[in-house]
């Protein structure tokens, strides 16, 4: 990197302080003369990005779409790419301009490198119809299509999108999503999407079914872990007043989940839902049992009292606050927090549960 590059880099870094303290027009001083420095296609794409945004916030929408315009002639097609196509969409859609919106909608999916990345460019194409109200009228060009091409994914992804945007339709989007999910069996948007959708008719126990296969077939990944969907359908049985069915999910969560802080802490929030408190404190205490991570100790401690705040029981709580204020290997944001939550601890009517210390703290 050459000394104006390095120029380059340093202007991009104090636009991004002006930037994020909302003083926009050094901001866009700052970045122009960063554009000046910088010979990389990437790194103008950027810029052109982050001036597009402060345009569109500033209310300058046809600078605004130049320079987003500009952001994805630049940049390469991982990365950025993406990053910039939603930018653009949402100013076009929010500016009325629906049919360069579908067109870019429909350019996005083609170029589309992941199938994240497919799904959201489906979505946007959506909206543009949706916006001018002529779903009806994309549901009957993408049959027409369908009987040239019967188990076109592209085409059936999107027939069940409008359907399932039409309530009127949704027994439509029922039908697409099983011919999906026939056709993609570890497809896993389309079974949760067939499932939403049985939740919303209320048919709870298909939606069990669909989320029951979804964890036979699909691989676990990063993306999908299959604990989080026994507790979605748990969640679902819970929310309406089923009990026993949800009991029956939450018994099915594995024993290699009771360390992952987002697990625990639904498992817990559903045990109160379903009035059984103390099985939502034993749900954090063997957490902590095995919870290595300080930070992960510091949260089961921070919630589990909370959950004793609640029921008045203050000196359960109080013994697991100061377990946080007394131990240095706490993050010091846990132990800070710990502190002011104790010193109103006992209060008729306390204050808001204060924020719970993030990562890093």
């Amino acid at each position: 990197m050459g000394p104006e590059e390095d120029e380059g880099a340093l202007l991009m870094e104090l636009a991004e302080v002006y930037q994020r303290h909302k003083q926009y027009e050094k901001a866009l001083d700052l970045y122009n003369q960063a554009l000046e420095k910088t010979t990389h296609d990437y790194d103008k794409s950027r810029i052109h990005m982050a001036i597009g945004r402060i345009e569109s916030r500033l209310k300058h929408n046809e600078a605004a779409l130049e320079h987003m315009h500009k952001a994805l002639e630049l940049a390469p097609a991982e990365g950025p790419k993406s990053e910039v196509y939603p930018e653009l969409l949402g100013l076009l859609m929010r500016q009325g301009q629906w049919d360069k919106a579908r067109t870019l909608a429909k350019q996005y999916a083609d170029e589309a490198g992941s199938e994240e990345d497919r799904t959201r460019a489906d979505h946007y194409l959506i909206q543009t119809y949706e916006g001018q109200g002529k779903l009806a009228e994309l549901a009957g060009e993408l049959q027409e299509q369908l009987k040239q091409k019967p188990e076109d994914v592209t085409l059936l992804t999107r027939l069940a999108l409008a359907y399932d945007q039409m309530p009127q339709a949704r027994d439509k989007a029922v039908q697409v999503y099983e011919t999906l999910c026939r056709l993609r069996p570890d497809d896993v948007s389309a079974h949760f999407r067939l499932a939403r959708i049985y939740e919303k008719m209320g048919d709870l126990d298909h939606a069990a079914r669909v989320y029951g296969k979804l964890i036979e077939t699909a691989r676990e990944t990063e993306e999908f872990n299959p604990d989080y969907v026994r507790l979605r359908v748990a969640k679902v049985y819970a929310d309406a007043g089923r009990k026993e069915q949800a009991m029956e999910w939450l018994k099915t969560i594995s024993e290699t989940a009771k360390t992952d802080p987002g697990i625990v802490s639904l498992k817990a929030d559903l045990y109160v839902q379903l009035g059984m408190q103390e099985a939502a404190l034993r749900c954090y205490d063997d957490a902590l049992k095995v919870a290595e991570r300080p930070y992960d100790k510091a949260r089961f401690l921070f919630q589990s009292a909370e959950l004793l705040r609640n029921n008045k029981d203050f000196d359960g709580a109080e013994k697991r606050l100061k377990a946080i204020t007394d131990d240095p290997t706490m993050p010091e944001g846990a132990r800070r927090a710990a502190e002011r939550t104790l010193a109103t601890l006992r209060e008729e009517t306390p204050e808001p549960t204060p924020v719970e210390p993030q990562e890093g703290d």
